[in-house]
């Protein structure tokens, strides 16, 4: 990457890596792994974005309801605090959720994305109000641990509105 000139890099950490039952005991080796990665970036010069959800929800969690269970926002805050604590000393950005109304619509209502369900509007309101959750409670919790300035986002995705409304 640094030949190739690449000025910074965005990758996904694999919540399941970190906290393999999400939620619980931290797996050192995944740290180091990730710590391994940022630290060979931050020798090459090129800066980190560290994306926290990417399509990858422990599969405890998913037994346990997943984003259908209002506890999610409060396990997701507490592995976003753990991100920080174990990775902040290396990298200052952060993207909380990679395409939320993408996991939210494709995910739970539509089934054609992970986890490929098909539920009720009605459910499918309350994943979304639990995703929301989940970003909220993970920017405070990040903010609050990080003992400097972060920056912080999400990755939406978005659609043309000319593919939905055609222009003659």
């Amino acid at each position: 990457m640094k030949e190739m000139g690449i000025k910074a890099y965005r990758f996904s950490v694999s919540w399941t890596r970190i906290l393999p039952d999400g939620t619980g005991k931290i797996n050192k080796e995944g740290v180091k792994y990730y710590r391994d990665l940022l630290t060979e970036l931050k020798k090459a010069n090129i800066i980190p974005f560290v994306t926290l959800f990417h399509w990858d929800l422990p599969l405890k969690l998913f037994e346990k309801g997943g984003f259908l269970n209002p506890e999610i926002s409060d396990f997701f805050a507490d592995y976003a605090e753990t991100i920080v604590k174990e990775l902040g000393d290396l990298t200052d950005n952060y993207v909380i959720f990679n395409e939320p109304q993408v996991v939210v619509e494709d995910g739970h209502f539509t089934g054609a994305h992970a986890p490929f369900l098909r539920l009720s509007r009605r459910d499918v309101f309350k994943v979304a109000h639990n995703v929301l959750l989940c970003i909220g409670k993970a920017e405070k919790r990040m903010r609050k641990v990080a003992g400097k300035k972060i920056n912080l986002g999400i990755a939406p995705c978005f659609t043309p509105s000319l593919l939905i409304f055609p222009v003659p």
